[in-house]
């Protein structure tokens, strides 16, 4: 008996607890079973076998957790969660005292989409996610291999590959893109996929952030269950600092005969992470006499509303131009003009014009007229010109339109090519704005120039532009009733009706009363 006590009193006295080691942040990877064995991260000093239990260390339950011996299994409570819960681990010793020890808190965290569910991967395997290990860039093509896909039990049917660019810091998933099409696997056979795909220019794509290459594979299996499984690697991708493109370029029409005139189009956006002053576009070609060079214009970053910009512009072709197919490459300069990119190009067929390459000049008796709809709003950066030519002549002719604004109010436009068939013309140019004020009044001069084998005399008109407030749109005329101008003769006819009948009504009124007696 003493004996016993003496031994129960030395254990209470000479007995140590374990001990325990950090355990780090554990991370969803993408695999099931999500497991943990808790026992590499604690140790008894008389190396007797520990007992494990856990304790959530905050209010928290999206994640479950069960424990079987050392090894702690995590599922989710609602596939979608996204973030983290925080546990406690703590081993036990088998003494008669038993003595203890809690580790410090251990963040769980599922930081990516869960494609597949608990059991769903018991029949199919994934191997290797390969791809060029690169810093990519906005519009960058990455090349994905997803190898040795394998049925491991049973044949799969419709076997799918999928893969998803997704932004960890921002817990979004920014795009998928599918292999193409869908096989069979027989059992235990292996297949490889490939799929491309560009880098998006995504707002959820930051300068600085992490991101995965996330894949999953499903098929069926022979009962017509599901089966998924996932995978993931990480992508280094980063948004330049100074950056503008081309979004877009097009030319109408995309056939043309030789001295004839095209409607051009060019979008541009800052894709960059600062804002961009001064850019302006280039596009020339010698041979079809093509020089056109836009106004200035500001761009925000690539995370505000006004980060884009569209020119809108005619030119015409040389009527010298020789049959064939041109390939025009507009060019954007930014980052005062030390920045380029031309990453937009169409191709111009152009036929030979009626005459040949004849150089003769021809003589045009020509009667143009002005008129505008423009709209012009205070506090915005820049309009779009809406200029109505009228040519009262019978033949097509050619020239140059020059805005010049009257004092400093917007940015001039100089020798735009313009083409001009008989009857109305529409034309749009884009002139970038300095700060106006609304109720204020500002003019600007048009002048109209021959061009190629036309011959007519130039030609200038004024315009006042009235400048209203934003919420209350604008209007523009020609002289102090710009509105009346362009009107057509059915316009003054039906003026003349309406003028009549309120005539009549109104002598009716005075001499058509009776006299009561």
């Amino acid at each position: 008996m003493l004996i016993a006590v003496f031994l129960l009193l030395a254990n209470a006295v000479f007995a140590a607890a374990p001990n325990a080691t950090t355990i780090p942040t554990q991370t969803w990877n993408g695999d099931f079973p999500w497991t943990l064995d808790v026992s590499s991260y604690f140790t008894d000093p008389e190396s007797n076998p520990l007992t494990y239990s856990f304790a959530r260390a905050d209010n928290k339950s999206d994640i479950t957790v069960t424990l079987s011996g050392s090894v702690a299994t995590f599922t989710f409570v609602d596939e979608d969660f996204d973030g983290t819960n925080v546990l406690t681990f703590t081993a036990t010793d088998n003494e008669t005292t038993p003595l203890s020890v809690t580790s410090g808190s251990v963040s769980i965290t599922k930081d990516r989409p869960a494609y597949c569910e608990v059991g769903d991967g018991t029949k199919i395997k994934i191997g290797d996610l390969d791809f060029d290990d690169d810093n990519y860039n906005i519009g960058d093509t990455v090349t994905i291999d997803v190898k040795d896909v394998e049925a491991t039990t049973e044949d799969l049917d419709d076997v799918q590959v999928e893969i998803c660019l997704y932004n960890q810091d921002e817990d979004k998933q920014i795009d998928c893109w599918d292999a193409d099409g869908t096989q069979d696997i027989n059992e235990d056979d292996q297949e490889d996929y490939d799929l491309e795909f560009d880098i998006p220019n995504d707002e959820d794509i930051g300068k600085d952030d992490n991101y995965l290459l996330l894949v999953n594979v499903k098929a069926d299996d022979e009962s017509g269950d599901n089966q998924c499984v996932q995978d993931s690697d990480s992508i280094d991708i980063e948004r330049e600092t100074r950056d503008v493109i081309i979004d877009s370029f097009s030319i109408t029409p995309s056939t043309i005969s030789a001295g004839e005139t095209a409607q051009v189009s060019i979008r541009t956006e800052n894709i960059g992470t600062k804002n961009e002053k001064d850019v302006y576009v280039l596009l020339r070609d010698d041979s079809l006499e093509i020089d056109y060079e836009s106004n200035r214009y500001d761009l925000d970053d690539y995370k505000d509303s006004d980060n884009d910009h569209t020119l809108r512009f005619s030119v015409t072709i040389s009527a010298d131009a020789k049959a064939g197919d041109y390939v025009l490459q507009p060019i954007v300069y930014f980052d005062d003009e030390d920045e380029t990119n031309s990453n937009k190009f169409v191709t111009l067929r152009v036929k030979e014009g009626v005459g040949g390459t004849t150089t003769t000049t021809e003589t045009t008796v020509a009667s143009l007229s002005l008129s505008t709809d423009t709209q012009i709003d205070a506090g915005r950066d820049s309009a779009n010109l809406h200029l109505i030519v009228t040519n009262d002549g019978n033949r097509d002719l050619t020239g140059t339109l020059s805005f010049t604004p009257i004092g400093s109010w917007a940015q001039g436009i100089v020798g735009q090519p313009v083409s001009l068939h008989p009857g109305a013309n529409n034309l749009y140019f884009t002139a970038s704005l300095n700060e106006i004020e609304a109720g204020t009044t500002n003019s600007a001069t048009v002048t109209i120039n021959p061009a190629g084998r036309s011959n007519f005399d130039s030609k200038q008109f004024t315009l006042n532009f009235n400048v209203q407030g934003e919420e209350n749109g604008s209007s523009v005329g020609s002289g102090n009733f710009g509105f009346l101008k362009g009107r057509g003769t059915g316009f003054w006819v039906v003026v003349d009706i309406i003028l009549v009948i309120i005539g009549l009504l109104f002598l009716k009124a005075v001499f058509g009363k009776k006299t009561v007696a």
